[in-house]
């Protein structure tokens, strides 16, 4: 049975508020799609055998062995585990991109048993990655112990580029990972991360969203935006600090 499967890194990620977002016709829908469906196509079977006749051009192996797999509102990501790492940064840069537009995000990252081929994706890791996502319930990336073991071969520096610990001690998926190769950064600090990420927009999307659902009464959305201004503040501090 396992002749099918090879090892391999996968994240599993669920856009939140997507049925609340679809029965408003938020005009956000399209451009949140368009991130996850852009990414699929641009590692799919057509656009690499495009790639790969392009006269002259060497096409790197990592790039020919990521797979992404997109379901409306959810993503599946996964590469072989020699890839090891480049998983975090994926889904976290994926993370970010939709948190920029007003949505927040929920998921899970492991290692383990899995096919996949564009969007057929199945196996015991795919099972693991969505079973984490449902036990996050809060918007965040939680890593299992699994592939937190094997982070340790893979991340010589700090593991804090990649992955972080959130408020309550999990492993989560470090949506703003330290790029820069000077310390302390240069220029100054916040005009290289509003320059990279625009900071202070989302900021300001997130406060906005904490402001509107508290004002609604809806306490549990609000809450769910406070985590993430936490998170945030949390993991750019490593780079501030």
């Amino acid at each position: 049975m396992t002749e099918i499967y090879e090892e391999r890194v996968v994240a599993y990620i669920d856009i939140l508020g997507w049925k609340a977002a679809t029965n408003a016709a938020d005009p956000r829908l399209k451009q949140a799609l368009q991130i996850i469906h852009d990414e699929a196509e641009g590692f799919g079977r057509q656009e690499k055998e495009r790639t790969k006749q392009i006269p002259g051009v060497i096409v790197n192996p990592m790039y020919l062995a990521v797979q992404v797999a997109a379901f409306s509102d959810n993503i599946a990501i996964s590469m072989p585990a020699g890839f090891g790492e480049r998983i975090f940064s994926f889904s976290g840069d994926i993370a970010r991109r939709l948190l920029s537009l007003g949505f927040l995000v929920r998921g899970g990252v492991t290692v383990g048993l899995l096919y996949q081929e564009d969007n057929f994706v199945f196996g015991p890791a795919l099972n693991e990655a969505v079973e984490l996502e449902k036990d996050a319930c809060l918007p965040r990336i939680l890593c299992s112990e699994k592939i937190m073991e094997r982070a340790k071969g893979w991340q010589k520096d700090d593991r804090t580029k990649s992955v972080t610990k959130d408020m309550m001690g999990r492993d989560v998926v470090n949506l703003f990972p330290q790029k820069f190769t000077t310390t302390p950064p240069a220029p100054p600090v916040m005009d290289s991360l509003e320059e990279m990420w625009g900071i202070s927009s989302i900021r300001e999307i997130i406060d906005k969203e904490i402001r509107r659902f508290a004002g609604a009464g809806d306490g549990k959305l609000a809450e769910k935006w406070r985590y993430m201004r936490s998170l945030m503040d949390s993991q750019l501090a490593l780079i501030i600090n």
